[in-house]
């Protein structure tokens, strides 16, 4: 699947990973951070279940590009939170801080053909 998709309704969704360690920093107690982000945000979350995948877990944002956008952030800072209590790596100061990897699929990277 594509990571990031448009649909036809003009709806942005974008698909990426986190260790299954950092799901309850998203999710919260009973589920009140997410439904906190989803309603402030206008965007719909989606988190997989994490007996399909394991030690990681699909986060899905879907909604028009800023309703993403601003998921998104307010996703990363849940994370950052989380991060920074668990104290296992330094302490971040900034969003711009937090490391974001992203692993495309070779047959998903736009290749380019030249012609003479």
């Amino acid at each position: 699947h594509n990571p990031h998709t448009h649909t036809s309704t003009g709806d942005t969704s974008l698909r990426f990973c986190i260790a299954t360690l950092f799901s309850g920093a998203i999710i919260g107690p009973n589920g009140t951070t997410v439904s906190n982000i989803r309603q402030s945000t206008g965007s719909k979350i989606y988190i997989c279940n994490p007996s399909d995948t394991g030690p990681i877990r699909l986060i899905q944002i879907s909604g028009n590009i800023t309703e993403v956008e601003n998921g998104i952030g307010r996703v990363f800072e849940a994370l950052r939170r989380a991060v920074d209590f668990e104290n296992r790596w330094p302490r971040m100061t900034s969003a711009s801080e937090f490391d974001v990897r992203v692993i495309v699929p070779e047959n998903m990277l736009a290749t380019h053909t030249h012609t003479h």
